[in-house]
Parts: C-alpha cells; structure tokens; sequence
C-alpha cells in the first residue's frame, strides 16, 4: 500500500505549501462522498482509507461510520481526520447497528454531488474518482453508473479476476437470480438518485447490497455500465474474516433473514408489475436454494417454512409445492432424502441444484485491446 500512502503525503504537502493540490481542489465544483462502514477492521481499514487519499481527483469526503469497535479503529479515523479535513468520523447510536444503519447516516450526512459506498477491506483505484466524476459529469441523463470490479485476496492484481462478468443479460434479472452484476462500491450515484431508491433496509441481516440494487432497478433509475477496466477492489474474504453486519451462514437467524428479504423483493416485484413467468421461475429457485441451506444449517422446520413462504406469495403451484415440501420433510434420512432428490431433479429444471453462476467471482480480467469499449446506456426495470 506504499503507493497509496505516498500520494496521500503529496496531497498534504501540497496543501501545505498553497501548491497545486490546493489548487485543484478549489477549481473543482464537484464534490464526491464515499462512506464506509466499519467495524473492528483497524488494519484493514487503514488500507482503504489510504486509497481514497492516494486519488488524483481531490474533491472528495470519506465519511467512516464506526459500528463500536474495540480494535482502535476510531482513534486511527480521528488521527486521520486531524491530518485531512476531507476525512470525518461518525459513530452509530447506541440503538442502531450494521452497515445498513452506518450507510444510511453517512447518506444523510453527505453533502457531495455524488455517493460512493466502500467497504472497510475495499480499495479504490488511484485513477476511480477521476474517472468516474469525468463520466458521470458528460451523461447528465443518468442516475448513476456502474464501473468494473477486480478481486483481490491481499494486494490489488494479486488476483486476475473481475467480480462479474457484463453478459448482456438484463441485470434485474440477474440479481434475480443472484448473479450479482456489480459490487457494492462500483457505482458512483447522483445523491439525488439515492432519494428514489430509498434508504438501504436496517433490518435486512442478509442480503442487504442485493435488496438496495434491485429497488434501484425497480426505482427505474437510468444507468450505464462503463468499461472493461477496473477502477476498484474487492478483497475475498478469509476464513477469520466476516462482513459487517453479517453473522456467520451457520446460524438460522442469518438464514432466517435471507428469506424475509426475498419475500420483501417478491412482493415488491409483484407490485410493480414486473413478475413475469420468467420472473416468477427465478423467484421459485431463489426460494427453493434458501429452504435448501435452512435444511442443511439450521432444522427442516425452518426449511418447510421457507417454501411455505413461496406457495404464500404465489410463485409455486400446488404440485411443486407438495414435492418441495416432501423434500424437505424426509432430509433428515439419506435414502428417502436422495430418492426426493432424484425425482425432482427429473422433473425439475436443472436450476434448482445449479452452483453459482459461472462468472460471479471468476469472471477473467479483459484483453488489453477491448479498452475502448463503449458503453450500453441501460434503463431500469423496463423490460417486464
């Protein structure tokens, strides 16, 4: 991360001394807030936030949003805010908790034309806020605008992988189906767009950056996808390391939660009018996927609940349903359980014991000559 650390040095020195880092910045109108969320990462989080500072465009505001860490993560936030005004420091009330709730105040206390979120083990490229403002700035049709995503395991390119792959596919169609087309901090939003969107949801446990990205969608928010080339960085989490308001996927509580959301993002589709029959087949595996890990992590009761909560909400039919729930009725013995299986699975469609989706994380890093790619101006939730 030296190359971070010395461009967040040079911007000092040259506010310092009135050089022309002072005068960049009072030349640019154009202010962007990235907001970060955070809790007990100090080392990690000294990583990102020394990227923002390391960034050639200078007119920005990182605003950390401490979740009551223990680990000396505010008082590194506090010394770097004392060195860089651009830098400020919040703590979440005592009655709230998890990213969700950090990003939502760091929202309201944002005051930049634009809206990034960054995670605390995330990095920006030097070159992200540069490029992004220039683009955003030249489409002023658009609400925001989704750039590419490396992944990385200890240092940037360390890792030649993006974390998706632009397939052409309607991207609400994608999250439908969990394919996650872009990662938390690869838009760049106008503030004003984040308005229609509404807040990020505080009591999503699970599930939070799929949720915010499909009412984007929904909101009918006008967007682009620029690339190939990567901006920024997400870090593959290790064993001993966790998301933020995030427990581990052996608890039911976790699981629990994923559900309700789905159930949130049913209705809202429904509501919308936007549930197709393709739309409600993506609906019946995402349902189906999540019972299976209840059955497998937390109880079959739990399971059975799951999939009671698709015939609910009307994405299953009465037949798929009965068999769904024998399913999950005998798991418990292996024989029974693997004769549902093989019956469902030859009467069924192949997605609801597919793995994940071929590019999600292993998506290969573009060919230098593809760079001039143009991009495809998409809007929102408008094929139903």
């Amino acid at each position: 991360m030296d190359m971070y650390n010395r461009k967040a040095r040079a911007w000092r020195d040259a506010r310092s001394t009135g050089g022309a880092g002072a005068s960049t910045m009072s030349e640019s109108s154009l202010t962007v807030s990235i907001i970060v969320p955070t809790k007990d990462r100090r080392a990690l989080l000294a990583e990102t936030i020394a990227s923002v500072r390391a960034q050639t465009y200078p007119n920005w505001a990182l605003i950390v949003i401490d979740d009551r860490s223990t680990d000396g993560s505010a008082e590194l936030v506090r010394q770097i805010a004392r060195e860089d005004p651009r830098v400020k420091f919040l703590s979440l009330p005592e009655t709230k908790a998890g990213a969700p709730a950090a990003r939502n105040l760091g929202v309201r206390e944002s005051r930049g034309e634009f809206v990034i979120f960054l995670d605390s083990d995330d990095l920006l490229a030097p070159h992200c806020l540069a490029r992004r403002v220039e683009t955003i700035n030249a489409n002023p049709q658009l609400d925001f605008a989704v750039f590419p995503c490396q992944v990385f395991r200890d240092s940037p390119n360390d890792l030649q992988l993006l974390f998706n792959a632009d397939t052409g596919e309607d991207d609400l169609d994608r999250l439908l189906k969990v394919d996650v087309p872009w990662q938390t901090t690869s838009p760049i939003w106008r503030r004003a767009a984040l308005d229609k969107v509404g807040p990020w949801d505080e009591q999503a446990i699970n599930g939070q950056d799929w949720e915010f990205h499909i009412r984007a969608m929904v909101a009918n928010l006008k967007y682009e996808r620029f690339g190939p080339n990567p901006d920024c960085f997400w870090r593959r989490p290790s064993g001993e390391r966790d998301s933020i308001g995030k427990a581990s996927e052996i608890e039911a509580k976790y699981m629990r939660g994923r559900v309700d959301v789905i159930r949130k993002m049913c209705r809202l589709i429904r509501d919308r009018g936007l549930l197709t029959d393709a739309r409600r087949q993506m609906f019946r595996v995402v349902y189906f996927k999540a019972a299976l890990r209840l059955a497998e992590r937390a109880s079959r009761r739990d399971a059975r609940q799951a999939w009671s909560a698709a015939r609910s909400d009307g994405v299953v039919g009465p037949r798929q349903f009965a068999q769904g729930w024998f399913y999950f009725f005998v798991f418990r013995w292996m024989p029974l359980r693997a004769f549902a299986r093989a019956r469902l699975e030859r009467e069924w469609s192949v997605d609801y014991f597919a793995g994940p989706p071929p590019f999600l994380l292993r998506a290969p890093m573009p060919q230098a000559e593809n760079s001039g790619a143009a991009p495809v101006e998409t809007t929102a939730a408008t094929t139903a």
